[in-house]
Parts: C-alpha cells; structure tokens; sequence
C-alpha cells in the first residue's frame, strides 16, 4: 500500500491510504488511525495479498533463542573442545602467528572482563583507532630494527577486542587513522565513547582528543615498541590478563552488535 499525507497537522492528523492490486480494482480510503488498527482496512488489505505471498520450498529455520554474542561464544567453545589445537585466525604473510578458537574465546572473555571492571556497561561505546600502515618496530630482544604490517599485527587482537566489547554489551566504533584532531574528537563526541583502544603510532593524537571527551574513562594501547607508556595509558596485553568473565552482559535478542 501506499501512504499520502493529506493533513499534516499535529492537532488533527488525516491520512490517506491507497490500496492497490495488480488488478484494476483500486480501492482508497480516509481514515483517521494507522491502518493496523483498523480491522476492516487491515482484512481488506491482506486480501490482496493471498496470491501474492511466496514461501520457501525450504526447511524453515529456528528462530533463535541466545543473542549473537553467546552464540559465537558458544560456537568458539564447542569447536576447542572438539579441536583443542586447530587455529582460528592466521596471520596471512606470517603464518607463525595465529590463534586458535580457545584463545579467541579465553581472550576474548578476559578482555569483558577488563571492560566491566572499569565501569563499561550494557550500551557503551569503544573507540579502535588501529591503523594498517608499514611500522618499525624496536625488538625488544635483540634491539635490532625490523619492519612488520601493523595490519598483520593488528589483526589477531581485531577479534578479540570486538568478541570482547560484545560480551561485555558494547559497539566497537572504528576510527581511521587518518583523522585530523578535530575529526577525531568529534567522533568521540558524537559516539561518546567510554574506552579508547589505539595503536602507538596514534596514541598522541587521540589522548590530545580525548582530553575533550568527558565519557572516555579507559585508554588502552596496542604496542610497537618498548617505550614506556604515558601515565595512565594501559598495555593491551595487560587487559587479557583478567580473569574470563563468567556472566555476559544483559543484553536483548533484539541488541545489535555490531560496528558503531
């Protein structure tokens, strides 16, 4: 069907519905309330429809019962318990670094953990600030230059930063690298982030934007290097060494997860 506005008014609002087959009956009516809540408008119009519906020839699908982060969770489980060993993400030129599924979900689980402990709640925002440029890295070994892909770097801890702000009942907002101060401030504003997680090439820039950013109360850095950190900035690998969380956030059927 069809809606036309025929009185905008607030007062007295009148609305004009057109309904239409593919047929050459067409039928229009003026009525005062939306149409699911005239009968007699609603029966017409789902009569028009009786030949018109088209069902799958397949098995229906169950609607599910748990939220998209418990049934990740319980599908990551499920798979280390049949393959302890198997690798879950690898890394695509340095095939040495990988995680398997019950290092994503033990991570993943600690890190909720990290969030709920610094007051991240159901609804909160995380800012990732992760860039995919070539980086030098200091060894902390053997003190030698070398070159890696941050975006290899990057792209083990991808998931278990967005599995994790999941459990814990928050979005991931993804920010470019390539903001200027004022765009990166802004999009803290206008997501009111909570949590900050940033590579070190970029922590500079994002700690100057967060200064005017009441809401951030957590910044936490992804390093390239063995500097110290600035006071008050937390090691990402230090998140991961919480103990998994045991409860996931209360969250609806109907809560969407997924990128800010």
């Amino acid at each position: 069907f069809s809606l036309l506005i025929v009185d905008g008014s607030f007062n007295k609002p009148t609305v004009s519905y057109s309904l239409c087959r593919i047929t050459s009956k067409i039928s229009t009516f003026t009525v005062m309330t939306a149409i699911s809540q005239n009968p007699t408008l609603l029966e017409q119009w789902r009569a028009t429809l009786k030949d018109e519906v088209l069902k799958s020839p397949c098995t229906p699908i169950p609607i599910p019962e748990e939220t998209l982060i418990e049934r990740v969770l319980r599908c990551l489980r499920d798979h280390a318990e049949k393959f302890p060993k198997k690798k879950a993400a690898i890394e695509a030129e340095n095939q040495d670094r990988s995680l398997t599924y019950q290092e994503i979900h033990a991570r993943a689980l600690s890190f909720a953990a990290f969030l709920t402990s610094r007051g991240f709640a159901v609804g909160d925002r995380l800012t990732a600030a992760l860039s995919n440029s070539i980086e030098q890295v200091l060894s902390n070994s053997s003190r030698k230059r070398c070159f890696y892909s941050n975006k290899q770097f990057m792209s083990l801890r991808w998931p278990v930063l967005h599995l994790g702000t999941w459990a814990a009942g928050g979005a991931v907002v993804g920010s470019s690298p390539a903001f200027k101060l004022y765009e990166t401030t802004y999009q803290l504003r206008d997501s009111s982030s909570t949590v900050i997680v940033v590579a070190e090439e970029q922590l500079g820039m994002l700690m100057e934007a967060a200064k005017e950013c009441p809401s951030v109360k957590a910044i936490i850095c992804v390093r390239s290097t063995i500097n110290p950190l600035p006071e008050g900035v937390i090691d990402f690998e230090e998140t991961l060494r919480h103990e998994p969380l045991e409860e996931l956030a209360p969250v609806t059927l109907d809560t969407p997860c997924m990128v800010y």
